[in-house]
């Protein structure tokens, strides 16, 4: 068994430099099927119960959920035992668990301002003060948020001394380049063409935009489409036009998630933290006009602008109505057919593989040959009865490999915009996103512990492109949320912020004027905040210092100084020497 931390990347590729090198030609491509590591039954059955309390009631081993009352504060709550998982799976899984549990622990005070505002909501409607003010709250939440990730990230990266990952950081098995001599390092590298590269990168940026346009389109058309067809119907009809965007969003999403994927692969990144954070940007661009664009038509145009022959006004004449339950119906539907994808159905089809102790083994199964130290196909007869009990290694190379956390990211990414950037007309998301993602904190860990194969370490300095994507995010919350107060609602008005009766000028002037005023509240807080505690920048200063102790200790011995003093001795006789000569040649 191979542990992960001895053989990482492109390490393991030189280890088994045959397996992944070999010509497609050759006959003997097939005498190892894959290579993955083992899962360790000790630290396995560790992590499982600190993550998400997995215990075998007949073994004490891995095997049945136990969803005990007396555990039941633990399982719904945030906690989750980061170094076991870092110990266990690496850094990029450890972080990504640590982000959910601080996200959920965030999100659980704004869950309960959510509620309120709904029921300010309830009884006296929409343009109720609590719309205006959980609209403030969540635009301060949404900066104290992203700065004390950035602190607590940065804690983390210390802790782990993964500071400089990044910049050691080795190549993909899948990069491809001209050997070169590094005049530097004096070492050989492999390198590519700068401008190779950004010829593919400006084709990757064309269909990427061709898609985002084909996206606004199609989107819009299936908006205007459904909500003119179905505006008579009353909630039924919303519920109806509601479902058919999250279907053409869903699709949508799941289909160009490939096509980013493979502009990146085309791209030919050097390192997986480059491939990763460039798919993270293709990904994110489309997804954001893909899933929010039938709510900015609701909320801003539906009302005032006339496309493609469509009648003005919302159904029930009421947009913020028409917009609460698109929100509520696609984000319900959202949360709904992830778990079930990512969890639900492996779950059954692994507790029906459970139930069945041996196979007919009808083909081959893979035995080893003691006096060689090879693995060698021993064909079966397949008109045979024989059984042949599962051995580990089968086991896992029947389940499928976790990639990475990408997935998981990208649902808490969209999750977030469906809940801060519409927070006046979905209140109630922030309690939905909350209690979903303490439902996430556990089916995450069954899912990679049991569902998975036991992925490679991977060691992550950061949680990469996503911080950034989630900034972006939080600007477009506050646009967002001033642009429904002027525009969809009438709480301005009401309390006497515009006059009775605004034209749309006004409405958009006060809109851009909260937003500006907003927006340098949340840069101030941003220029307040330090990115990093005082405790990481003074250990980073100490870890140089020792460093450069270190450093001069083993050059400066009393051999090396000799030799460095004798050299500087010689020096100037060395440079009249070179002068001498460099004059009787000229001559």
């Amino acid at each position: 068994m191979m542990s992960g931390r001895e053989y990482v990347g492109a390490e393991l590729q030189d280890l088994l430099g045959p397996v992944f090198n070999m010509d497609p030609s050759r006959d003997d491509k097939t005498l190892i099927k894959d290579v993955f590591p083992m899962p360790d039954p000790s630290e396995l059955r560790l992590t499982t119960r600190n993550w998400f309390y997995h215990t075998d009631r007949r073994t004490g081993e891995a095997g049945e959920i136990n969803m005990r009352i007396e555990q039941g504060k633990k399982l719904l709550g945030w906690d989750t035992p980061t170094a076991l998982i870092r110990d266990y799976f690496g850094e990029e899984i450890a972080l990504y668990s640590d982000y959910v549990a601080y996200y959920t622990k965030w999100a659980s005070p704004m869950a309960v301002v959510g509620v309120v505002t709904c029921f300010a909501q309830i009884i006296e409607g929409n343009n109720t003060i609590m719309t205006p003010l959980y609209c403030l709250i969540v635009a301060i939440w949404v900066e104290l948020y992203i700065e004390g990730w950035k602190r607590h990230e940065s804690s983390l990266r210390s802790v782990w001394n993964t500071e400089e990952f990044e910049k050691h950081e080795k190549d993909r098995p899948q990069f491809s380049g001209e050997v070169m001599l590094n005049q530097i390092t004096g070492d050989y590298d492999r390198v590519m063409n700068p401008y190779k590269r950004y010829s593919q990168m400006a084709l990757s940026v064309l269909v990427l935009f061709t898609f985002v346009s084909s996206a606004v389109v199609a989107m819009l058309a299936i908006t205007i489409l459904s909500n003119n067809t179905l505006k008579s119907s009353g909630f039924g009809g919303l519920l109806a036009g509601s479902l058919v965007n999250f279907a053409v969003i869903e699709v949508f999403n799941r289909f160009f998630k490939g096509i980013a994927f493979l502009l990146t692969d085309c791209e030919n990144h050097q390192k997986d933290t480059q491939y990763y954070d460039h798919a993270i940007a293709k990904t994110c661009m489309f997804q954001f006009v893909n899933s929010y664009c039938p709510f900015f038509y609701t909320a801003f145009l539906e009302e005032n602008v006339s496309l493609w022959g469509s009648t003005k006004g919302c159904p029930e004449d009421d947009c913020m109505y028409t917009l609460r339950v698109m929100l509520g119906t696609i984000f319900i539907g959202h949360i709904l057919l992830l778990q079930v994808i990512e969890v639900l159905w492996p779950y059954v089809a692994w507790k029906m593989g459970m139930n069945i102790d041996i196979i007919h083994c009808s083909g081959c199964c893979f035995t080893r040959q003691t006096d060689e130290e090879i693995l060698e196909l021993q064909p079966k007869d397949f008109n045979s009865q024989e059984w042949v009990p599962l051995t580990a290694e089968e086991v896992e190379y029947a389940k499928k490999t976790y990639e990475s956390p990408f997935d998981d990211y990208n649902e808490l990414v969209i999750q977030f915009g469906f809940v801060y950037m519409f927070a006046a007309a979905f209140p109630l998301g922030s309690l939905l996103a909350t209690i979903n993602n303490m439902i996430e904190i556990r089916t995450d860990g069954f899912k990679i512990c049991m569902l998975y194969r036991r992925p490679m370490y991977r060691c992550a300095q950061d949680i990469g492109t996503w911080l950034y994507v989630l900034e972006a995010m939080s600007v477009v919350c506050v646009m967002t949320n001033c642009g429904v107060l002027a525009l969809t609602t009438n709480s301005l008005e009401r309390y006497h912020v515009a006059s009775k009766h605004p034209s749309k000028s006004e409405q958009v002037l006060l809109a851009v004027a909260a937003e500006h005023i907003v927006l340098m509240i949340k840069a101030i807080i941003g220029y307040i905040i330090p990115d990093e505690p005082l405790h990481v920048y003074e250990r980073r200063l100490r870890r140089k210092h020792a460093l450069t102790i270190q450093q001069e200790r083993e050059f400066f011995t009393a051999d090396k100084l000799g030799e460095f003093r004798s050299k500087m001795a010689d020096a100037p006789d060395d440079y009249e020497t070179h002068v001498e000569l460099e004059v009787q040649s000229k001559h």
